[in-house]
């Protein structure tokens, strides 16, 4: 893959994550929230639409009238103080454009398995749990993880996504659209009971956990994982080191769920515990300490 893609790509990343929060405020008339992300997107509409003017051989399918229409569209609504419409834009227009850009990115290239991700993992969790990453360092290629039925994939925003199998049938950790935005919600309705510390059950690929650290930003937040072969991907395939370097994340392999039991019988009113459901869903032992927290339990149980 060429440089110049690569940077497209990593680029949209962040891109869409900041359109997405500033649909999200603006919905919400926080509009001062709003417009520092449409503000702090702009450099990034503006590499994008050059390298697709540059790289036109590349980015051939893309109509450079449509892109033109677009931006001028989402300049007039705010000029004219539109948030309405500029969020439509945003939602509608621009964030579908920048996922279809990663969608033909991602049809186009190879993505090689990068070696140094997983590296600057183990070096941060050699320094929280050694024998873990003992563990971690006994060679296991992603592909045999691949063979137990768990599965990574790209989404169309670029981030990977995750699945796994229960009896036979798939489910996935994170949506394969918006990850991030799918992320920032769940977290922030964990924010919202503002406690000072959040037992967090379910690592999935880290998002969750990465929306939870800016949106709490004064709690610590002690996550806590049980399958291992997660542990693994996610290493393996997201960089974790600012979540893992991070003094206000506590991160514990709970194998046979004893920690989180524990953290349940002690916690007191300034401390929230938060399941992650795919991970529940993915859990193989007794995990009926966790029920009373996820209150909905029971009408998914009725619908299966």
């Amino acid at each position: 893959m060429e440089e110049v893609i690569r940077q497209v790509f990593e680029h949209n990343i962040k891109l869409i994550e900041k359109t997405d929060k500033a649909v999200y405020y603006f919905r919400e008339e926080q509009y001062d929230k709003a417009l520092a992300y449409v503000a702090d997107s702009v450099e990034g509409i503006n590499s994008l639409v050059r390298a697709i003017l540059e790289e036109r051989e590349y980015f051939s399918n893309v109509e450079e009238a449509s892109v033109i229409s677009m931006i001028e569209g989402m300049l007039l609504a705010k000029k004219s103080g539109d948030y309405v419409l500029l969020a439509d834009l945003y939602e509608l227009q621009l964030s579908n454009f920048i996922s279809g850009i990663q969608e033909m990115i991602i049809e186009k290239e190879e993505f090689p398995y990068s070696v140094e991700i997983y590296e600057r993992n183990l070096k941060q969790i050699e320094i929280i749990d050694l024998e873990l990453c003992k563990k971690l360092r006994e060679p296991e290629e992603p592909s045999k993880l691949l063979e137990k039925g768990y599965a990574v994939e790209y989404s169309s925003c670029g981030l990977m996504t995750l699945a796994a199998l229960q009896s036979g049938d798939k489910f996935y950790f994170h949506t394969n659209s918006h990850v991030m935005q799918e992320a920032f919600l769940l977290a922030r309705n964990w924010a919202s009971h503002n406690a000072k510390i959040f037992h967090v059950y379910g690592l999935g690929l880290s998002y969750h956990i990465k929306e939870l650290l800016n949106l709490a930003a004064n709690a610590d937040i002690y996550i806590y994982e049980s399958d291992f072969n997660i542990i693994r991907l996610t290493c393996n395939f997201v960089d974790m080191k600012d979540i893992l370097s991070n003094d206000r994340v506590h991160f514990i392999f709970d194998e046979n769920l004893e920690k989180i039991k524990k953290a349940i019988e002690h916690a007191s009113e300034e401390e929230y515990i938060a399941v992650h459901y795919p991970s529940y869903r993915n859990e193989k032992k007794d995990k009926t300490c966790l029920e009373p927290y996820i209150p909905w339990i029971h009408v998914l149980e009725d619908c299966e």
